[in-house]
């Protein structure tokens, strides 16, 4: 399974850091996927957008963002997000 490097955090704290196989999440543009070698993007995260994402191992975590920023390139994602509890 093809991977990408992904990277979730907030202001204060790294919430993921590692390789990733499918990562999708909702902008202010819509609904979005990505895996190993999507082209470059940049967005901003809808409110209350659930974040998914497919570990190598195959199992999926969710989180969800109060608000935020993506991008993708060169086969690292980086999402920067306000938690729920921290807005």
């Amino acid at each position: 399974m093809k991977t990408f490097d992904l990277t979730i955090l907030t202001s204060t704290k790294v919430l993921y850091k590692g390789a990733a196989a499918y990562c999708g999440t909702t902008t202010k543009s819509g609904s979005i996927g990505f895996k190993a070698n999507h082209e470059p993007f940049i967005g901003v995260l809808k409110e209350d957008s659930p974040i998914s994402y497919r570990l190598s191992d195959g199992s999926m975590e969710t989180l969800t963002a109060a608000d935020g920023m993506l991008t993708f390139k060169d086969n690292l994602c980086t999402i920067i997000i306000t938690a729920p509890d921290q807005s």
